[in-house]
């Protein structure tokens, strides 16, 4: 339960867990770095590796358990293999951490969350890395392929072909399917995460639409939450509608880092 002073001002239906409801799996992408640094640092490999095998070991069982919670438990009814988060409000979707960011205009299950699925990708991404390193070879490839199927359904069907850029979607009232529209954070998950391959074209497109300044974001203090163009600018609560989160832009500078590291686009970064 949440303290007295905190329920002052937020929504009941954030005051007490909901074990139906998730949160960011930012240990997850926690995870993979640590692969990564390992992997990257051949003395530090040498000398701690081992150690950090047996701690992988420890916690396999439950971490391919949470990612199977996530998996089951945040599965979207608008098609297979996507994923919203559940407990969403008209105004709020406290499960995501961008409380007031703008979704979908109606409060619909037939939705699918870009940044869920974005997680989803990283989530099954690094418990495959781990089966691996673990010598779970049935478990490494099984779960490769759900992350590449993921990642797939995020390419064919996240891509807002006429505003050239990634947004999540919904079926409204007559049966069509439609985007949310608003441009911000959410629009560049797939970025932030690094999710998507620099082979692929919709690479260089999303980054340079996170700079360019027409797009609303990009300032000399970090990249706002929310474009200046977009109606919902500074509207709710002004918590994700405007503000520049330093959180954020680390994941932004880190995955700029990562990404630079690529021969093949590294001096166009």
């Amino acid at each position: 339960m949440l303290g007295r002073e905190i329920r002052a001002g937020a929504p009941p239906s954030s005051w007490a867990q909901i074990t139906s409801e998730a949160n960011p799996p930012s240990q997850h992408m926690l995870l993979g770095h640590l692969l990564d640094r390992f992997e990257s640092d051949p003395e530090l490999k040498e000398k701690s590796y081992p150690d950090f095998v047996a701690f992988l070991g420890r916690i396999y069982d439950n971490f391919k358990l949470n990612v199977e919670w996530f998996l089951s438990s945040q599965a979207s009814d608008v098609m297979p293999n996507t994923f919203r988060w559940k407990g969403r409000t008209p105004t709020y979707c406290l499960a995501s951490g961008m409380d007031d960011y703008p979704r979908a205009p109606i409060l619909t299950t037939d939705e699918a969350h870009l940044d869920l699925q974005t997680w989803m990708i990283v989530s099954t991404s690094v418990l495959a890395r781990v089966a691996t390193v673990l010598d779970k070879a049935e478990d490494a490839a099984y779960y490769a392929d759900q992350a590449e199927t993921y990642r797939q359904v995020l390419l064919d069907n996240f891509w807002d072909e006429d505003r050239q850029m990634f947004d999540e979607f919904y079926i409204d009232e007559q049966g069509q399917k439609q985007f949310d529209g608003h441009t911000g954070y959410l629009n560049f998950w797939p970025f932030f995460l690094g999710a998507i391959k620099t082979s692929d074209s919709r690479f260089e497109t999303t980054l340079h639409k996170l700079i360019d300044s027409s797009t609303g974001l990009w300032t000399d203090f970090g990249v706002r939450s929310l474009s200046i163009n977009d109606p919902y600018y500074m509207l709710g609560d002004d918590y994700w509608t405007s503000p520049i989160w330093m959180n954020i832009n680390f994941l932004i500078t880190s995955s700029l880092y990562k990404y630079s590291k690529d021969e093949t686009i590294a001096s166009d970064l």
